[in-house]
């Protein structure tokens, strides 16, 4: 089992002037921890494999991509707040990520203010150059939060949502996150609920497994394969651009290369809720309410939540708990169990 003695500078890393160490926003807004920690496990796995510790530097990597800042090696978990935080302020390193031109730090078409729309050639080498850059900062550095942030790109390219492949796993085009409904978005990359019957009868619902994951087994296999490269001193970054070509980004044809790059499978796209003016995808506290729900929150945290929240989504709070769609499996132990290292003033 790997030490995971947080150093200070870890330590400073999470707790940056631009964390709000508020559990009750990361429980409401950053849903990928409750959705299964599925980065965390496909890392864990494949260090093992690799014969590779597993440090809080390479965790606090492959969480950067999704709450980077500003700072290179620190978090801002708060930028994943719909209401306010950076996701929806162009120009911020939240948006970038999620919805600019950054977005190929989750292997997925990046949106340009010039209007400018890449070739998937273009994306492919992009992403790559940018995981070289990383690669050898990493090395300069020796801070494995470098290897993190390429590790969470070829996870991420590993999702049906992010990448488009054939039957034999080639690459058929890189997809925009705009374009997208973002709750589908999610479905293939985060452990969902699933009904289980119990020895005497009793169904209840339980989270998936990390390893039911679409792509999980591809992510952990390339994932432990890079990071053999980068123990191997006599590898360099461009043995790992070969690899991520070759392996990671391989087109299904030399004509994909030149086709637009963006669009979406269309089991993901947008699509108009009935009755609602909102397009179905975009965030809005109600549908991360479902969200929630859906995960099995106990009760008592959704009450947490109840308190930084408008007034007018409680009842559709109190609603899920009616509906027992939130159920007691998950209890605030489990919350402190799962953000004490993000939060040490986790509110009462």
């Amino acid at each position: 089992m790997a030490d995971n003695t947080r150093s200070d500078a870890d330590h400073e890393a999470v707790n940056s002037d631009t964390f709000n160490d508020n559990a009750a926003y990361k429980v409401a807004y950053g849903i990928t921890w409750l959705g299964g920690n599925v980065h965390e496990s496909i890392t864990k796995a494949a260090a093992e494999q690799a014969g590779m510790q597993y440090t809080d530097k390479l965790e606090t990597g492959i969480r950067w991509n999704d709450a980077p800042s500003d700072n290179p090696e620190k978090l801002k978990y708060t930028g994943l707040n719909p209401l306010g935080g950076d996701i929806n302020k162009p120009g911020t390193m939240t948006y970038r990520s999620h919805k600019g031109d950054l977005q190929t730090l989750h292997s997925m078409t990046p949106v340009y203010d010039t209007g400018k729309v890449p070739t998937n050639g273009e994306v492919r080498d992009n992403t790559i150059a940018q995981q070289v850059e990383f690669f050898e900062q990493a090395r300069k550095s020796g801070n494995e939060l470098y290897l993190g942030k390429i590790l969470h790109t070829v996870q991420d390219a590993h999702v049906l949502s992010h990448v488009q492949r054939d039957a034999s796993g080639k690459v058929i085009g890189f997809q925009n996150y705009n374009e997208q409904d973002h709750s589908a978005h999610s479905q293939d990359e985060m452990r969902q609920i699933k009904t289980v019957t119990e020895v005497v009868g009793i169904q209840r619902q339980v989270p998936q497994d990390w390893q039911e994951v679409p792509g999980a087994f591809g992510a952990v296999k390339a994932s432990a394969d890079i990071m053999r490269i980068y123990q191997d001193p006599n590898k360099t970054s461009q043995d790992l651009a070969d690899y991520l070509r070759d392996k990671v980004y391989p087109f299904a044809n030399e004509q994909i290369k030149d086709l637009p790059a963006g669009g979406s499978d269309p089991k993901y796209q947008k699509r108009i809720a009935e009755n609602a003016e909102t397009p179905m995808g975009e965030t809005n506290p109600a549908s991360q309410l479902t969200s929630f729900g859906q995960m099995g929150a106990s009760q008592a945290a959704a009450l947490k939540i109840a308190e930084h929240i408008p007034e007018q989504y409680h009842a559709r709070l109190q609603e899920l708990v009616n509906q027992r769609i939130i159920e007691h499996n998950l209890t605030v132990g489990l919350l402190e169990k799962t953000y004490t290292r993000e939060s040490p003033t986790l509110p009462a």
